[in-house]
């Protein structure tokens, strides 16, 4: 089974040590439109 977006995503920012709302203040995307992505 292949890695969704989401996953990937989330994999990235943890990787980064990142928390959903310090990705959403940088890109200035909501963290909960982050977290649906994420939760796909």
């Amino acid at each position: 089974m292949s890695i969704t977006l989401g996953e990937k995503l989330r994999q990235a920012r943890e990787a980064h040590g990142l928390s959903i709302s310090q990705v959403a203040e940088q890109t200035r995307i909501s963290a909960l439109y982050l977290s649906c992505i994420e939760n796909d």
